[in-house]
């Protein structure tokens, strides 16, 4: 049995259990009674529910430290090539907000010492109480990256050699405790044993050297600037209405977005659009839809009324 963190007040209730507030009516809470028993009841929930609610589902599961709920969400936003860089740009649980990390206040720290976290063990991996409480988000989006670089690139050869295994459904969370050994390791030295790519910590939330945490932070920034250009260019010509505008800006800004992570490559602008909104776009569709974006170089450029 992998080690599972969940809350004190899931004990006992096994893996069905997240401690976000997902429901069903009594209609549908009946229909899944009448399923067989061996049915996942919480991956028929998830596969039901939109992509924005499963972003604050996952934000919900890492705030709470609920490692194995944060997990089975994160599983359903990579199954839906959900890039991890791409869950949590409306949450608190950014990695770019606070350094990198969440901060948890006293009364927050206490309350998870009395009743929160608790850690079920096996034989082969401890997750540490200590973890649990200082810096398990950081693990568990440490760990979410993971999920989505083993499932996108399954071929993936790593520098270090044991970090190899974390392609071993079996092995995955033995390795990624060694990888983090218990928050001793920085964000970049991972991303240097797992020999990921720019291309591949620009779609991670956390494994990332510093040289690119620092680009994508001035990236948020200049997005600013680039979403105040486009509404601009829209309002001024667009006759339709608002709430049509709105949405035309919207995608346009995320398209901006992802021709910057993609440096301007329209393929891997498509791809990478794909994994921001669900949306599949064609590379020519792309292409032409480039030339209608502003480029936005530095964080200082003044915006023009």
């Amino acid at each position: 049995m992998d080690n599972i963190l969940i809350d004190a007040s899931q004990r006992g209730k096994g893996r069905e259990t997240l401690s976000a507030p997902f429901s069903l009516d009594n209609n549908a809470q009946k229909s899944l009674d009448m399923m067989t028993d061996g049915f996942d009841r919480l991956t028929l929930v998830l596969q039901s529910v939109s992509i924005e609610s499963l972003k604050s589902a996952l934000a919900n599961q890492i705030e709470r430290l609920n490692i194995e709920g944060a997990l089975r969400v994160s599983a359903e936003l990579t199954a839906r090539s959900i890039a991890p860089c791409f869950r949590y740009l409306q949450s608190q649980v950014h990695p770019l907000n606070n350094g990198g990390s969440i901060v948890l206040n006293t009364s927050q720290r206490r309350e998870l010492e009395t009743e929160g976290a608790i850690v079920i063990r096996d034989d082969e991996l401890t997750i540490s109480e200590s973890v649990a409480l200082s810096s398990g988000a950081d693990y568990i989006m440490l760990c979410a990256d993971l999920q989505w670089i083993v499932a996108k690139y399954p071929d993936h050869l790593t520098e270090w050699q044991r970090a190899q295994a974390i392609f071993s459904p079996m092995r995955f969370r033995k390795v990624a405790e060694y990888l983090y050994w218990g928050g001793q390791r920085t964000s970049g030295q991972i991303a240097k044993a797992m020999a990921l790519t720019k291309y591949q910590q620009r779609e991670c939330a956390w494994i990332q050297c510093l040289n690119v945490k620092r680009w994508k932070v001035r990236l948020f920034e200049r997005l600013t600037i680039a979403k105040e250009r486009i509404a601009l260019a829209i309002r001024d010509k667009d006759k339709r209405s608002i709430k049509e505008q709105d949405a035309t800006i919207e995608n346009r800004s995320n398209l901006w977005l992802c021709a910057e992570l993609a440096e301007w490559k329209p393929q891997l602008t498509a791809n990478l659009y794909l994994m921001l909104t669900g949306q599949k776009l064609s590379r020519q569709a792309v292409a032409n839809q480039l030339s209608k974006l502003p480029k936005v170089r530095r964080v200082d450029e003044v915006i023009a009324y």
